[in-house]
């Protein structure tokens, strides 16, 4: 099914929190040099359960970008880029869009196309720099659907990141956009604990090892 997604908001999304001066470089290693450079891309659908009671794209964008702000200060998210060398933590933040879609978010997820989908990511996860120009590392596209519904495309450098740091980074956001803390999930009591004294006790263990041969 062929859809269309319109971007009407393009701005750049700053570390809350500044790099100090002395991290401002992040060299790569030589594994990381030798990555492709392109993103790991992710794709979320938030289906609205009400449309009439689906919360309005402002409140949801603002809350987006307080929350990316705020997560860009994990080290070196917020940086640039610079050729096969390195980040330049000079936190000039991530790539954040907005984007329509003037169809019915459950059409898409009923007949889902990889080339549809990326139209939903803030750019192609395999585009690659010309003329030695800076990459961003974070890119974000909030899609919102005429129904309620919420698309949020991301795309992560794979030059710091595979696919468990992206969902770490996705865990950290979506914990600051919801103020989950564990304390109040799990509230501290005054409770009288002692460790014990001996937490490993010393005893005598054996191994075993067991060899087949690989003819038999």
């Amino acid at each position: 099914m062929a859809t269309k997604v319109k971007v009407v908001s393009t701005e750049t999304i700053k570390p809350s929190s500044p790099t100090p001066p002395h991290l401002r470089n992040f060299n790569f290693c030589l594994l990381d040099q030798l990555a492709p450079p392109f993103y790991v891309p992710v794709v979320l659908f938030y289906s609205a359960l009400d449309e009439k009671a689906a919360p309005d794209s402002a409140s949801v964008s603002g809350n987006l970008k307080t929350s990316l702000a705020q997560v860009l200060s994990l080290y070196p998210l917020g940086g640039r880029v610079k050729g096969n060398a390195g980040i330049d933590c000079d936190d000039e933040g991530a790539l954040y869009l907005e984007a329509k879609a003037h169809f019915e978010l459950s059409k898409v997820l009923s007949y889902p196309d990889i080339d549809q989908l990326q139209q939903f990511l803030p750019f192609s996860p395999y585009r690659v720099s010309t003329n030695n120009e800076d990459q961003v590392i974070v890119g974000v596209q909030a899609n919102f659907f005429d129904c309620g519904g919420i698309r949020i495309g991301i795309c992560i450098s794979h030059k710091i990141a595979n696919g468990a740091s992206v969902f770490a980074f996705l865990n950290a956001q979506s914990a600051i956009a919801n103020n989950l803390k564990a304390s109040e999930l799990f509230q501290p009591k005054d409770i009288n604990f002692q460790m014990p004294s001996r937490v490993i006790s010393r005893e005598k263990l054996s191994t075993k090892r067991f060899c087949f041969d690989g003819d038999g």
